[in-house]
């Protein structure tokens, strides 16, 4: 489906189930969290962000350790 601007829509509510689109809501978050690691990683940065996330029970200790080992290597 084309939006009016003619691109294309990424995600379309309307075709998609309540649980595909929390999926997406959830990987989006994710990549971000992700996206915030690197940067801080090669910036030379010690940000807590993550650890803050795990507190807040956004995201579980297991993915903090996936996404602070995949940064790392």
């Amino acid at each position: 489906m084309r939006s009016r601007r003619g691109g294309c829509q990424l995600l379309q509510p309307d075709l998609l189930t309540e649980d595909q689109i929390n999926e997406w809501h959830q990987l989006r978050k994710d990549n971000v969290l992700i996206a915030k690691a690197w940067r801080s990683h090669f910036n030379d940065r010690q940000d807590f962000f993550l650890d803050e996330a795990v507190d807040k029970k956004e995201i579980s200790i297991h993915k903090r350790d996936l996404i602070l080992l995949m940064v790392r290597q």
